[in-house]
């Protein structure tokens, strides 16, 4: 799940009941419509070439590989992706809908704000013909670029257009007072997709920068300069982004809530740097704030030398491609094409472009989320469901009550903080209680680049205003048709939207152990996002602050390096391997997950009949729920990134990892001690 979760560990040695039964085989000869079905999964996607104690993953998803391969147009494709495309074309044919109705809808409504600005994004003729000049006035402020003042007058104006520059600026909760709100100010500036893709020098990645640099020249030809100078630009231009890669923070070290939250009075913030003064570049959009958070202070510290290392016509070059990049979804189509060839096509492996109805979706939801969502709800989520799913959360909860008091590794004074954390857990389900207003916002049917400028200018003032206002706590940060959920630790909660609540995830005609393996799995695993390596952090009140004693620490750690090591042994392709340590998070999240989901369900079966379905068991069939969620290809362009940016394991190693480690697991197929899908008692880790 997404960037917030939880964590929890037990010592498990010689009291755990070793399995001696042998291996379960099973039959994958089942057809749907029979006696054999089993309502909620396809047992004809089972692949008895590869048995579950050898290879969960593999048993429940070879089959699915082989009748799924991936479209031309994505670089992954699996149940996550089905889901979002089923939602997206119910979004498509609403607006298509609300596009025909004669009637004018009311002023920032959620019907005008998503019907006008896709009536505009979707007008290819107004990219081919008008898009460019309605940039041209943007552009046009790059060539006033002529110092180091200039310059930053420049960043003071791109971040209200929502154009990329070396830093950001943005208010939201403060971590260590979450009843207020405190700026915030982070490393941002590059384009390839992290600050590795420009340190290694593997033979991959120099191709790579060298076809990045290939893409900008052809950008700037595209612009008008001649062709002589556009290599030299678009090496300007690596040039910058290559000296702000160096500087940034580790992707595993930006997870580490005490290494990027440093209060500092603004005073203090503006001493840090000759140039780029966070309070006086405040002071621009009308904000006077006592402090700021600097997220990397040395990253502040050291860009005033990029500043004076790079002339202003070097920055300049920068600041065209940083304005492009801000508009490319609006552009002609041949920029448009050639900035997908290399970005889409070369880095992950993508083929085809996507029709342009589904790009127009996606963009829509930087800005226009909650209004988007607002529309898929009226249509496509019931009250039942939602009724359906607070009961899994407050089942899955009470096992997780059950199981902080069993943990012996945990001092009783920490087990009950712990405890007082979990019972101030709130939870948000399907969609908001209160929708938004977004009056202000003005979206037009007829100019995509206008549409978005204004909702850029609109988020950065209404995010600027939260300054001095108490923190909004009824606020969703996803729509609610996003295939997705989050634990947010500041405000301490779990919140689904209504896009996920829906099959394979959760289906209200599926056996309930496949429910508590899918959805189960997911609200369990941002319940223990609250406990987890970062989580634990913070307290019951969303406060950065320390409630374990060092005893506890200590041995929590010890367990989380043996689920680092045990993660770090996955090589998805050869010689790329998971980080353990960058996606220990998620790796916690999905043990601690999938186990709570196992104990609620079998608490849920506690008084009803443990059936047989198809010769499955219960537990057999939660397993199933779980692998089916992570059921996907991806290429391996896709997968070298995510080795690389993501947070999450591989879809293979979000199954076989947290099974591995789980005793129920092995007593639920049967297998035996040495298979590979047993972790061995040494180096066994339980969690929560």
């Amino acid at each position: 799940m997404k960037k917030w979760l939880i964590l929890h560990t037990l010592v498990i040695g010689a009291s755990v009941l070793a399995c001696t039964s042998a291996r379960k085989e099973v039959s994958t000869d089942q057809k749907p419509g029979t006696a054999s079905h089993l309502p909620g999964f396809d047992l004809t996607l089972l692949d008895s070439t590869y048995h579950p104690c050898q290879d969960f993953y593999m048993f429940t998803t070879a089959r699915w590989m082989q009748r799924n391969p991936i479209p031309e147009s994505e670089s992954r494709w699996g149940s996550f992706n089905i889901l979002i495309e089923e939602n997206n074309e119910r979004l498509y044919k609403l607006l298509q809908e609300y596009g025909y109705e004669k009637e004018e809808f009311v002023k920032y409504s959620a019907k005008q704000l998503c019907t006008d600005f896709f009536k505009a994004a979707m007008d290819s003729g107004y990219a081919e013909s008008k898009a460019l000049g309605e940039l041209a006035p943007l552009l046009s402020l790059t060539h006033q670029i002529r110092s180091i003042n200039s310059l930053v007058d420049w960043f003071i104006y791109a971040m209200q257009a929502g154009i990329r520059i070396p830093f950001y600026m943005s208010v939201r909760t403060d971590a260590k007072n979450p009843e207020r709100y405190i700026v915030y100010w982070g490393q941002s500036g590059l384009s390839l997709p992290d600050r590795d893709n420009y340190l290694r020098t593997d033979s991959i990645s120099i191709y790579l920068q060298d076809r990045y640099k290939a893409f900008l020249s052809d950008l700037f030809k595209f612009y008008g300069i001649p062709e002589q100078q556009t290599r030299a630009m678009a090496d300007d231009v690596y040039g910058i982004e290559l000296a702000l890669a160096r500087m940034h923070m580790p992707r595993q070290d930006l997870r580490r809530a005490e290494l990027t939250y440093n209060k500092l009075s603004v005073e203090e913030a503006n001493q840090l740097t000759t140039h780029l003064k966070p309070g006086i570049i405040l002071q621009q959009y009308g904000i006077t704030t006592d402090s700021i958070v600097i997220t990397h202070v040395q990253y502040l510290k050291s860009l005033d030398s990029v500043l004076l290392k790079f002339k202003p016509e070097q920055w300049r070059s920068y600041a065209i491609w940083k304005t492009y990049e801000a508009f490319m979804d609006a552009m002609p189509y041949e920029l448009t094409k050639r900035h997908f060839d290399f970005f889409s096509g070369e880095l992950y492996g993508i083929k085809t472009m996507k029709p342009r109805w589904k790009r127009v979706l996606s963009k829509m939801n930087d800005g226009l989320s909650e209004p988007l969502g607002r529309l898929f709800v009226e249509r496509h989520f019931s009250a039942e469901s939602k009724a359906d799913v607070e009961l899994m959360v407050e089942n899955i909860r009470e096992v997780f009550r059950e199981r902080i008091k069993t943990r012996d590794w945990m001092t009783p004074e920490t087990q009950q903080k712990a405890l007082e954390k979990l019972n101030a857990f709130t939870y948000k389900i399907g969609y908001p209680n209160s929708w938004k207003s977004f009056e202000g916002l003005e979206i037009h049917p007829s100019s995509y680049v206008r549409n978005l400028q204004n909702i850029r200018m609109y988020q950065l003032r209404d995010n600027l205003n939260r300054l001095g206002k108490p923190v909004d706590k009824s606020e969703w940060f996803m729509g609610a048709h996003i295939v997705n959920a989050y634990y947010n630790p500041t405000f301490n909660e779990i919140v689904f939207p209504a896009g996920i609540l829906q099959p394979p995830f959760y289906n209200p005609e599926a056996d309930p152990a496949i429910n508590y393996g899918a959805i189960g799995g997911v609200i369990g695993h941002e319940f223990s996002h609250g406990f987890d390596d970062q989580g634990r952090k913070y307290n019951a009140f969303g406060q950065l602050a320390s409630w374990w004693n060092a005893l506890d620490s200590i041995q929590f750690e010890a367990k989380t390096r043996l689920l680092v090591d045990h993660y770090n042994v996955y090589e998805p392709i050869p010689g790329n391997f998971v980080n353990g340590k960058m996606t220990l998070g998620e790796n916690i999240a999905d043990l601690g997950g999938l186990t709570l989901a196992y104990h609620a369900y079998k608490r849920y079966q506690a008084d009803r009949p443990a059936e047989v379905i198809s010769g499955f068991t219960p537990e057999m069939r939660l397993f199933l729920g779980w692998a089916q969620v992570w059921q996907s290809n991806v290429t391996d362009g896709f997968l070298r990134i995510q080795l690389t940016t993501d947070y999450h394991s591989p879809a293979r190693y979000r199954v076989n990892g947290p099974m591995s480690m789980m005793q129920e697991f092995k007593r639920a197929w049967g297998c035996n001690n040495g298979d590979p899908m047993v972790k061995d008692a040494e180096n066994r880790v339980e969690i929560w």
